[in-house]
C-alpha cells in the first residue's frame, strides 16, 4: 500500500509541474513544391530623360479677340526631326469645342518657315530689338472668331494633308494664362509622366534562352495612356545595326494595351525577331501615329536601358539538386531538393513567412508563403537562375531576430565588406516594405567568401538560410561564380 502511494505521490509531482507540456507535440505543415532551373536572367531599368527628349517652345499671343489674332513664338528647342517627305508641323488656337489653324510649317536652319501646298516657303520669323519673333496668323483669314480659344497646340500632319482640320498628333501644348497682355506657358508635350512627383519607371527582364529567340519581358509602373494620337513603341538598340522594333502600344489603367483597341496585350512579352542576347540596349519611344507615319524611330526617346551581352553559355541550367529550402523564422525547418528540383519541409508556426531557396549554383530565392494550422501548401513552382558572374546577393529576413530591426549590415571576407543592407526596394531589394532587407554587390571576385550580419549596430548573427551554414564560431559561406 505504500509503494501505491509513493508512485500516486510521484505522478501528482510530475503533473503539478506540467510535465505534459514537454510531451506535447507542434502540428507541422506540410510546404512541397519544385525548383525550376533556368538560363541566366538579367533585370535591368530604364533611365528617364526628360530635359533632352522633349521640345519646348514660348510664344504669346497679341490681338486674340479681333479679327487679326497672332502667335508670336520668341523660342523653339528641339523640335524633332520630320523623316517623312511632306510631312509638317501645324500650330492652332483650341478650346474644348473649337478650332482654328494659324499656318502649316517645318522647322529648317533655325527658322520656323511656311509650308503651302506641299511646298516650303519663306520663314516666318524676323529679327527685333528683342530677339527673334516668329508670327503665325490665320490660315483663313475668313475663318469665324472664337473667344474660348485657350490653349495653342502643335500637331505634326502627314504628307498631303491640306484642310484646316486637326488630324495629327499633338507634339506640344500649352495654356493662354492671360488673353490680355497675351501670356501663355512655356508649350510642352501634353501628357507627363510624373504623378504627384512620382515619376513613372519601365524595366526589362532578360533571359538568355528566350533573349535569344528575340523575347524581352516589359514591366511598367505609373505610365501614362497616350491620347494626343501618340503610341509608345520598343525597340532593341544597337548603334552599328540600327534600331529594331519590338512592338508598339499604350497603357492604360497600368495594364500594356492594343494602340488601336485599347484591349490588354494580354502579356508582357514583347518579340524582337533579332538575338537580344548578342545586342545590348533597349529604348521606349514615343510615335506619332498619324496616318503616313515613317516606320523609322522617332526623336522621342524618353526611355533606354543597357545591358551585357550574354556569353555563349549563359543558355545553360545548372541542376536544382541539394538545393537548400528553409523557412524564415524557422530555419531549422529546412531540407534539400532531390534530383528532379523537388522538396518537402515541415514547416512548424503560422502567419506570412519565406520560403528561402539557396543553392551553389543559383542566385538567392524566397517565395511569400502563409502557413495556416491544419492546411498543407502545395504546388509551389518556383524559376531559379544561374549566379551571374562577380555578383553577391544577400537577403535578411526579419522574422529570422526577435526583436524590431532598424538596420543590417553584412561584414566578411571580401574587400567591399562591409555593406548596409536595405527595405526601400533599391540596391537588390525588389518590394519597400517586405521585411525582407537586400544589397546586392557587384565586382566581386570569383571564389568562397565567408559573411555574417549584424542586426541594430550591435548583434551579430549568422545567415541561418547560407548556402553552406557555419558550425561552431565559424562564418557561414557563399560561392561567387
Amino acid at each position: 500500500m505504500r509503494r501505491t502511494y509513493l508512485i500516486l505521490s510521484i505522478i501528482l509531482g510530475f503533473l503539478s509541474q506540467g510535465c505534459f507540456q514537454d510531451y506535447t507535440v507542434e502540428e507541422r505543415i506540410v510546404v512541397s513544391g519544385r525548383l525550376i532551373a533556368s538560363a541566366q536572367k538579367q533585370d535591368v531599368a530604364f533611365s528617364f530623360d526628360n530635359v533632352s527628349t522633349f521640345p519646348v517652345l514660348k510664344s504669346r499671343v497679341s490681338a486674340w479677340t479681333t479679327t487679326n489674332p497672332k502667335i508670336e513664338v520668341s523660342e523653339f528647342q528641339r523640335l524633332p526631326i520630320l523623316a517623312v517627305p511632306g510631312s509638317h508641323f501645324e500650330m492652332w488656337g483650341v478650346s474644348a469645342t473649337n478650332q482654328i489653324s494659324f499656318g502649316k510649317f517645318q522647322a529648317a536652319q533655325g527658322e520656323l518657315v511656311s509650308f503651302v501646298n506641299g511646298v516650303t516657303g519663306p520663314s516666318k520669323c524676323e529679327t527685333t530689338p528683342t530677339g527673334k519673333i516668329c508670327t503665325f496668323t490665320k490660315t483663313d483669314p475668313s475663318s469665324p472668331i472664337f473667344s474660348d480659344l485657350d490653349r495653342i497646340q502643335i500637331t505634326i500632319e502627314s504628307s498631303g494633308d491640306g484642310d484646316l482640320v486637326q488630324n495629327g498628333s499633338i507634339v506640344l501644348s500649352g495654356f493662354i494664362i492671360n488673353q490680355n497682355p497675351g501670356d501663355v506657358e512655356a508649350l510642352s508635350f501634353p501628357v507627363s509622366f510624373s504623378q504627384n512627383n512620382i515619376t513613372a519607371t519601365a524595366a526589362l527582364t532578360l533571359r538568355a534562352d528566350d533573349a535569344q529567340d528575340g523575347l524581352v519581358e516589359l514591366n511598367l509602373t505609373g505610365f501614362p495612356f497616350l491620347d494626343n494620337k501618340f503610341a509608345f513603341q520598343l525597340w532593341s538598340a544597337d548603334f552599328v545595326n540600327g534600331f529594331v522594333s519590338c512592338g508598339i502600344f499604350n497603357v492604360q489603367n497600368g495594364v500594356i494595351v492594343d494602340v488601336d483597341t485599347n484591349q490588354p496585350k494580354g502579356s508582357n512579352l514583347f518579340a524582337c525577331g533579332v538575338d537580344l542576347g548578342k545586342r545590348s540596349s533597349m529604348v521606349i519611344s514615343l510615335e506619332p501615329t498619324f496616318s503616313g507615319n515613317s516606320s523609322g524611330i522617332f526623336d522621342f526617346r524618353p526611355y533606354s536601358a543597357s545591358y551585357t551581352p550574354f556569353d555563349a553559355d549563359a543558355t545553360v541550367k545548372p541542376v536544382a539538386q541539394n538545393v537548400r529550402v528553409s523557412v524564415a523564422g524557422r530555419a531549422r525547418d529546412r531540407t534539400l531538393t532531390d534530383v528532379q528540383g523537388k522538396f518537402t519541409v515541415l514547416a512548424g508556426g503560422v502567419g506570412d513567412t519565406y520560403l528561402v531557396i539557396r543553392g551553389l549554383e543559383f542566385q538567392p530565392e524566397f517565395r511569400p508563403i502563409r502557413v495556416i494550422q491544419g492546411s498543407n501548401i502545395g504546388g509551389q513552382n518556383i524559376n531559379l537562375v544561374p549566379k551571374p558572374k562577380g555578383e553577391a546577393l544577400f537577403h535578411f529576413f526579419e522574422r529570422d531576430f526577435a526583436a524590431p530591426v532598424t538596420s543590417v549590415n553584412v561584414s566578411g571576407s571580401f574587400a567591399l565588406f562591409p555593406l548596409s543592407l536595405n527595405d526601400s526596394g533599391v540596391n537588390g531589394d525588389a518590394i519597400a516594405g517586405d521585411r525582407v532587407w537586400s544589397v546586392l554587390s557587384k565586382g566581386v571576385s570569383a571564389g568562397t567568401i565567408t559573411y555574417n550580419y549584424q542586426i541594430n549596430g550591435k548583434t551579430n548573427l549568422n545567415d541561418p538560410h547560407a548556402e553552406k551554414l557555419g558550425s561552431g564560431s565559424s562564418r557561414p559561406t557563399m560561392l561567387i561564380k
